[in-house]
């Protein structure tokens, strides 16, 4: 922005009109962008696109008014246009589900890597030297290298071709016509008025997208060191959070980790807003926390890309990606140019807009969008190996191990120590681990668990019980507040070890877990079942009857 402003002179319209026609180029494209894929292949587009990009950098060196500034934008948005639909078919050909977030923040964060070192140490070197035209040399030299890089990427990358025969105009147009088509069809129990709702939407971020260099230069005016460091914080923000978001996105699902990360940019609006005031301390450096914060936002990008990639099967990714593209170029024309007229009223006029525009995006359309991570059991179920018994006090937990200890004959383990535990669930020899230690166990896949409940009436007569065949005869009352105290720490070790919560079970008589149990065993436990109950409820009658 530096080169921008004082050496090519920017103004707020010209970054308008820069902003403007690229939207344009974008839009006049995007509809054939993925056509073209498909019919030129993935691989021959992306080493196509690849070199074009080299080219701004190299219009950038020839600039001397705003004039190249907007070629330069047209050409990196035709080739960006195109690279998309291309890039999204070779992520999903080359990643898997559960580990796709990750690789594509991966590809971010290597990407990103100079940005930690060159922009730093140029804006040192300029501050030092005060020779703002380097500058134009150092474009040259980025051009130069990334010519290299290119062509050593692309003669490394190996993708089978599935190529479409290119037909005449005619065919062409109803081709189109019928891809597109499809794409809506397949839409249709994937959330299509919601997908297509906010992605017309994502027009509303073009208001203030050019203006954030205008607003640093002119409004915050910080160091010359803060515009090196702005890419190098923002970079290492994104690598901060590449682990964190690969496990939130595979955990709580793609949606989920958006929602938590979108807040990070806000909170960088707002303080670079608040910077806009003379009096806000150490407003000059506040440039600096908020591109941090923009990096870890940013890294929600994998899961949104993935999010939006996962949506439809993968032969009409090209066709949904020109189908995205769509809606946020066709309505953000105007946008740009709101934005500058914007900036003319009060420079933070456009950002608080978006801002409060985009809020409204996320949490009143965004959150419709349906999940498409699914977490899936495996295919291959392990066997239990340990039987594994908990529940709440006098439900009955003693008394089924000591019952299943004797007619099956394992023996059993009751003391809650995590390391008895550990050990236990690694040896090959059965055991049945109950009590305090079935908790602990519980949510391995170790064994066959089994949890015990009772109301507490039931479990109240039942104390007393105990306590008469013990020789001790308590009140009622006493019994239950003793029981209480019992289900209180019963309660702590679940919530732990568990994550769950005793009170907030639904009534049931028995519940069965069918990924690991079988349909057939169900059916035989439910039936064995049914007939015992019968007969003690038919025993119980007959035996009501001989004593009347």
């Amino acid at each position: 922005m530096v080169y921008f402003r004082d050496i090519l002179h920017v103004t707020a319209l010209d970054l308008g009109l820069i902003s403007t026609a690229s939207i344009l180029s974008h839009l006049l494209l995007i509809f054939f962008s993925g056509w073209i894929v498909l019919s030129v292949g993935p691989k021959n587009i992306f080493t196509l696109t690849s070199y074009l990009t080299s080219l701004p950098f190299l219009l950038y060196f020839l600039a001397g008014d705003a004039t190249l500034l907007i070629v330069s934008s047209i050409i990196s948005s035709v080739a960006s246009t195109l690279l998309s639909p291309a890039w999204d078919y070779i992520i999903l050909t080359f990643t898997g589900r559960s580990e796709r977030v990750h690789k594509i923040n991966l590809l971010n964060i290597l990407s990103s890597i100079p940005r930690l070192i060159v922009p730093p140490v140029a804006a040192y070197l300029i501050d030092l030297y005060g020779d703002l035209p380097i500058i134009r040399e150092i474009f040259l030299l980025q051009f130069i290298l990334h010519l290299i890089v290119t062509t050593y990427i692309v003669s490394q990358l190996t993708l089978e071709e599935r190529k479409k025969p290119i037909p005449p105009i005619k065919d062409f147009i109803k081709s189109l016509i019928k891809d597109y088509r499809e794409v809506y069809k397949q839409l249709e129990h994937r959330g299509r008025r919601t997908w297509i709702t906010f992605l017309t939407a994502s027009s509303l971020l073009y208001i203030s997208a050019s203006l954030w260099p205008l607003y640093l230069r002119e409004v915050i005016n910080p160091p010359q060191i803060v515009y090196g460091l702005i890419p190098a914080v923002s970079t290492l923000g994104l690598m901060l959070m590449a682990y964190p978001v690969r496990r939130l996105s595979v955990t709580v699902g793609r949606k989920k980790t958006v929602l938590l990360l979108k807040p990070l940019r806000y909170i960088g609006i707002t303080l670079l807003l608040l910077a806009y005031s003379d009096s806000f301390p150490l407003r000059e450096w506040i440039p600096v926390l908020a591109w941090f914060l923009f990096g870890l936002h940013t890294s929600y990008s994998g899961a949104m890309h993935s999010m939006a990639i996962e949506t439809l099967p993968r032969r009409y990714l090209p066709m949904w990606n020109s189908f995205r593209g769509f809606f946020p170029s066709i309505f953000s024309i105007p946008f740009p140019l709101i934005g500058a007229y914007l900036w003319g009223i009060d420079p933070r006029l456009p950002f608080l807009v978006e801002m409060i525009l985009d809020i409204i995006r996320l949490y009143g359309i965004f959150v419709r969008i349906p999940e498409t991570y699914v977490k899936l059991p495996p295919g291959k179920k392990k066997l239990p190996r340990h039987i594994i018994i908990y529940g709440l006090p006098e439900s009955g937990v003693e008394t089924t191990t000591n019952l299943l200890r004797r007619r099956i004959g394992i023996p059993p383990i009751m003391v809650g120590d995590v390391g008895l535990v550990e050990r236990t669930l690694k040896k090959e020899e059965p055991y049945i681990i109950s009590g305090d230690a079935g908790i602990i166990a519980a949510k391995e896949k170790e064994g066959l668990v089994v949890l015990l409940v009772a109301p507490k009436e039931e479990r109240v007569k039942r104390k007393l019980r105990s306590a008469r065949e013990h020789g001790d005869k308590i009140p009622a009352f006493i019994a239950q507040e003793e029981l209480e105290k019992e289900d209180k720490e019963v309660d702590k070790m679940v919530k732990k070890y568990l994550k769950s919560d005793f009170s907030k079970l639904p009534p049931f008589d028995i519940a069965i877990n069918t990924e690991r149990v079988p349909e057939d065993v169900v059916e035989e436990i439910l039936t064995l079942l049914y007939r015992r109950m019968k007969r003690t409820k038919g025993t119980k009658a007959k035996r009501t009857s001989n004593r009347s």
